[in-house]
């Protein structure tokens, strides 16, 4: 039987720009501005449709400590529809919207109770008088280096349920994350909670399944490196058990498609190719990288064009007004090395493992690293294997021998 119900939803990142729209349409633009305002209100509707007892968000509402005030107005008005709902909010600020005096507690209707900077815990009487028990903590700056787990009480079964809310990263889970409140498994799990909401990894991720430790994942995907349908958690009692069930809240998806190409293949057919990928499910509008293997195979003079923007900007103005939007068009290569016979090979791999590696890049990023959507973009395998792909298609281009490559 299911009694207890509340929404798990993180990183919601209110007022916050997008990355990759370069050469994007002004209608392609305008969707994706509101896109981020769209999934936050999917997530208030859905709220009051499921009559949930409460609402957890984990951090980082806001993508920024000073939003604008209509970017203010839109959290206040989501926050205004649950309260005459009689829901209530329990809600932690991230390392993007950390503790500040431009967005006070005080802004916000009495439904919202906001953790501060010590990690506390806060009681939610349900309709059906159940006791439950939330402990969770807001930053009070852009990072949390120090793990705040052992500040969490464990579970003194005083409650129906406890439910630790934390916006951190899992030791290992994401290395350069590690200063954000990291934390591990076992630490969780040794406090006796009976859920998790974690917050900040913006995929969703389960890290256990009894008691349920997860990450909700962000609302709205913002740029490539976060793929796929975004949205939040359902989380239901089942015989004490509490188990969840995503909600999708984004009207725009990032994805990815794959096309090999082939040594005799044109303009022409590389579209076809291409459209024939593009999804037909008009569910949502769905951004598009466009990965080409084996580009290396191509007519030199193919790649040559496929690196500019004309083939990319072809393809954009024939599909302008459909439900896609192509933003890239990504060259990768296969056995490369075979068309630079008088480059020494074993010198270019050994290059190639020092030089294209997460850790060399995010190192010389060095203070860069602070600035969260750079360290999105560069830490990625698809990012390192994109630049040594066009590092090798450069080296083909520049080869005094690939003239004579080819003639053979």
């Amino acid at each position: 039987m299911f009694n207890l119900k509340f929404i798990h939803a993180a990183d919601i990142h209110l007022g916050s720009p997008f990355l990759g729209l370069r050469n994007a349409t002004e209608d392609v633009k305008d969707l994706m501005h509101h896109s981020i305002n769209q999934a936050f209100e999917k997530m208030i509707t859905d709220a009051v449709a499921e009559n949930v007892d409460f609402v957890l968000i984990v951090g980082d509402l806001f993508d920024e400590p000073n939003p604008s005030f209509n970017v203010i107005e839109t959290a206040i008005d989501g926050f205004e529809k649950l309260n005459r709902a009689n829901i209530p909010v329990l809600l932690s600020f991230g390392n993007h919207d950390y503790l500040n005096e431009e967005i006070p507690s005080s802004i916000f209707p009495d439904n919202v109770q906001v953790f501060d900077d010590k990690v506390s815990v806060k009681t939610i009487r349900t309709v059906q008088n159940e006791n439950v028990k939330v402990a969770g903590f807001s930053y009070k700056a852009r990072s949390e280096p120090q793990s705040r787990i052992d500040e969490y009480p464990v579970n003194g079964n005083d409650a129906d349920y406890y439910i630790g809310t934390l916006h951190g990263s899992m030791d290992g889970l994401n290395s350069p994350e590690a200063r954000y409140a990291p934390f591990t498994k076992d630490q969780l799990i040794s406090k006796h909670y009976d859920y998790w909401a974690l917050g900040h990894i913006h995929k969703r991720v389960q890290l256990n399944d009894n008691p349920l430790i997860q990450y909700s994942g962000n609302t709205q995907g913002r740029h490539i490196n976060e793929q796929g349908v975004k949205g939040h958690y359902l989380v239901e009692s089942n015989q004490k058990q509490l188990v969840s069930t995503f909600k999708p809240t984004s009207s725009a998806v990032w994805r990815e498609i794959e096309i090999n190409c082939d040594p005799d293949d044109t303009f022409d057919s590389l579209k076809e190719k291409i459209q024939s990928k593009l999804s037909k499910n008009h569910q949502t509008f769905d951004l598009v990288k466009v990965r080409l293997n084996q580009s290396n195979l191509l007519d030199q003079d193919v790649v040559n064009t496929l690196m500019g923007d004309v083939f990319l900007n072809r393809l954009q103005r024939e599909l302008e007004h459909q439900e896609s939007w192509i933003f890239k068009i990504s060259l990768n290569t296969d056995e490369a090395m075979q068309e630079l016979p008088k480059l020494d090979e074993d010198f270019w791999n050994t290059a190639k493992a020092d030089i294209f590696n997460k850790s060399n890049i995010l190192s010389l990023m060095g203070r860069l690293q602070e600035y969260d959507f750079l360290v999105d973009n560069f830490d990625s395998e698809d990012t390192v294997n994109e630049l040594k792909s066009q590092s090798e298609l450069q080296l083909i281009k520049n080869s005094a021998f690939k003239d004579e490559h080819h003639a053979n």
